[in-house]
């Protein structure tokens, strides 16, 4: 005995593979998600680890790295301060920048006074 599917029970079908599929879909993109290695380059600091980042998620910046006689102005990307709100869209490398500290021996003034508008000098 053949029974024959009504027009509802065929529609209700095809939505339900419709769903299926998009949730499989759904899952796919979820989990394939490509990863990206944001390496971070201390230019003579301490080391810094590699990270592994998601595409498009955001690479978390470190704790500042430590270079003796210099203090670390920042993580440059390009030339440029990298932005740790920008999304990761390939493999990168983050350079320390620094900027060298100078000890100065002592500052001789002759004056007992002396006032300066904003951007003035004196020699």
């Amino acid at each position: 005995m053949e029974k024959k599917l009504s027009e509802k029970s065929k529609r209700n079908l095809v939505i339900c593979v419709i769903i299926l599929l998009l949730i499989i879909l759904s899952l796919f993109l979820i989990f394939s998600k490509k990863e990206y290695v944001v390496t971070f380059d201390t230019d003579g600091g301490n080391e810094i680890a590699s990270v592994k980042v998601k595409e498009n998620d955001k690479v978390k910046e470190p704790e500042n790295p430590i270079k003796e006689g210099f203090t670390f102005t920042g993580w440059y990307y390009n030339e440029e301060l990298y932005n740790f709100d920008t999304p990761v869209k390939q493999d990168i490398t983050l350079k320390a920048n620094w900027e060298e500290n100078v000890e100065i021996e002592g500052i001789e003034l002759n004056l007992t006074t002396l006032s300066l508008s904003p951007d003035g000098t004196a020699t």
